[in-house]
């Protein structure tokens, strides 16, 4: 089988059916190549800390933020979508372990790779605790993330995923209700129970209700080809990538909990680096909006939906006017720029039709090693910033960033053209 199997940055091929090849989807697989890459480029070009050059990080126009933590929202949906998809006849008990052994051979071995890096190069004297957590993929629960390895808390997450989806496809629950329920078990304990288990509760079915939602379009749509607009789908990237920075959706749902609750339900676990917070649903109409348009799914009024999606983020430039004595507007070029090509590409989708699609195709390649994108990057990012060397200037910084790129790719492509089918070969 080839490299089409589902994690938590992959799109599974179709294993269910006979055709699985024909109906592999590359459009989706361009979908998580670019959230991947915008993880990685989050984490390295970060505007407040220097994590690649340690006595210098960017300022001026190339403050840029990345939204890597959508894309990590963006990843639950898309792989509640493409698990759906993949497993569209429920699960039976003699199809249980199956399901079990794809997941685990999909994730684990690459996994295991760059969490013996971890501790083997970057981190000294763990504690059994923390060795044990990380291995048996319970970061984030029985004990802290570690920084070397900071984005695996989302693979925790996709874990338990994985596990939830087998009672719900074998005794054919409805993921909508469960969605709701999960929803409403996050505002009733951060509501009532703030302090209950450190806020793993919330942001663990806030997480849930992400990823079911995926499998909600998957229950309810039949994609179909001809209903792709790849002018659309570079619409929709530009746009993703400034909605880290328009931040008019979040602000307005923060605003209605204050006016509806009389409080935030923004809670923080103190285990992990990253978390699921309340306030991460305003971004969900987006990442439902960009799986179903890559994934080429027939929805009514679409154009409309698309408009109002991709001119309400412009209400945050309003809020940026009147603070530009406190943030320069020079910071907001890259989310001006990327916003402009957006709006762009929304009005021209005609003539920019055969552009968009082979930009698209392009992207392609990198999705195929995004898994590897993801999880190795952090480990690689760490290690040069370790390095004291060579730092303190622009120059330095670029080269640092050419360097890091370089090799992330490299391993990144090692351990899933190469390594991750060698795995697959000798588990059988």
């Amino acid at each position: 089988m080839n490299n089409t199997e589902c994690a938590v940055l992959e799109t599974p091929a179709l294993e269910n059916s006979s055709s699985a090849k024909s109906k592999f989807n590359f459009d989706l697989e361009a979908l998580r190549g670019v959230a991947a890459l915008v993880v990685v480029l989050s984490h390295a070009v970060h505007t407040s800390l220097n994590t690649l050059d340690p006595a210098y990080h960017p300022t001026g126009i190339w403050t840029y933020a990345a939204p890597g933590h959508l894309s990590v929202l963006l990843f639950f949906v898309l792989s509640g979508y493409v698990i759906g998809k993949a497993h569209a006849v429920a699960l039976q008990k003699d199809t249980i372990l199956l399901y079990l052994k794809k997941r685990f051979v999909r994730i684990y071995p690459i996994y295991l790779v760059c969490i013996l890096f971890v501790f083997l190069v970057l981190v000294r004297n763990p504690s059994l605790l923390t060795v044990f957590s990380h291995f048996s993929l319970t970061q984030g629960l029985t004990a802290p993330v570690l920084h070397a390895i900071s984005p695996s808390w989302s693979l925790s997450y996709e874990v338990f995923f994985y596990l939830l989806f087998i009672p719900i496809s074998y005794f054919r629950l409805n993921p909508t209700v469960i969605a709701v329920a999960m929803v409403g078990l996050g505002v009733v304990t951060a509501y009532f129970f703030p302090a209950f288990a450190m806020g793993l509760v919330p942001t663990y079915a806030f997480g849930f209700a992400f990823w079911l939602c995926g499998l909600v379009l998957a229950r309810h749509s039949r994609p179909d080809v001809s209903a792709a607009s790849y002018a659309a789908m570079v619409s929709l990237v530009f746009l993703f990538l400034t909605l880290g920075a328009l931040d008019a959706a979040p602000a307005l749902l923060h605003r209605a909990l204050l006016f509806f609750l009389g409080k935030d339900l923004s809670i923080v676990p103190e285990s992990q680096d990253a978390y699921m917070v309340f306030q991460d649903f305003a971004y969900l109409p987006y990442c439902a909006l960009m799986v179903a348009v890559f994934a080429g799914i027939r929805f009514k009024h679409r154009k409309a939906i698309l408009g109002f999606m991709t001119l309400f983020p412009a209400l945050s430039f309003v809020h940026y006017l009147k603070e530009a004595d406190k943030n320069p507007l020079i910071t907001l070029f890259f989310i001006g720029l990327f916003y402009s090509i957006s709006l762009v590409f929304f009005l021209f989708p005609a003539s920019l039709e055969h552009f968009s699609k082979r930009a698209i195709k392009r992207l392609v390649p990198l999705g195929s090693i995004s898994y590897g994108l993801y999880i190795v990057h952090f480990p690689l990012l760490t290690l040069i910033l370790s390095y004291q060397g060579f730092s303190g200037s622009g120059f330095t910084y670029c080269v640092r960033l050419a360097v890091f790129l370089l090799v992330t790719v490299v391993a990144s492509y090692y351990l899933e053209k190469v390594y991750q089918p060698w795995v697959r070969k000798a588990i059988g």
